[in-house]
This record gives C-alpha cells, structure tokens and sequence, in this order.
C-alpha cells in the first residue's frame, strides 16, 4: 500500500473517531457535519439502546414475551451465575 493511500485511510479513520464521539457525546461535533443532523442522530440512538436495554432486561429476568430471542435458559452458561446475555446487558448497558 502506498503512502497516499494510507495517509487517506488514516484521515477517514480519524474522522470516523470523531464522528462515533460526536455522536456519543464524548466529544464535540466535527466540522462539516449538520449539527442538527448529528443531534438527532444521537438522540435517536439513545433512544434504540434504552429500548434495547430494556428488551434484554425482560428477557434475563424470564419474561421473554415479544422478546423473539427464545428462552433465558437457552443462553445460559453451565457452571456460572445468569445467563451469558443477562451479564453482558449490565456490561454494556452500564
């Protein structure tokens, strides 16, 4: 690969970074994106992860209606405590 094409590949890699920290809110908003856009983007998926988060905390705890994702049992890991999506929900969804 070549160094043009590296150094392109690098500053898609940067703006990407900031663009995920914009969109996080942990970090600004880089220029050149429509703050409005970003913002609701951003709202939009705290939206997706607060339901998410839901659904996966219903279905750990056993009610697994609607959830279409089978049984809590079913995820289960033999010789621990819950289920292995109960304890990546409080791993993720902190």
């Amino acid at each position: 690969m070549d160094k043009e094409s590296e150094a392109a590949r690098e500053r898609i890699r940067s703006q990407q970074r900031s663009l995920a920290a914009g969109l996080t809110g942990a970090g600004p908003i880089p220029s050149g994106f429509d703050v409005e856009s970003v913002q609701s983007a951003a709202s939009a998926l705290r939206c997706k992860k607060s339901r998410e988060s839901e659904r996966l905390e219903a279905w750990s705890s056993g009610d697994a209606r609607g959830v279409g994702m089978g049984s809590p049992a079913m995820w289960a890991v033999p010789g621990t405590s819950g289920s292995w999506w109960s304890r990546m929900a409080r791993r993720w969804f902190r």
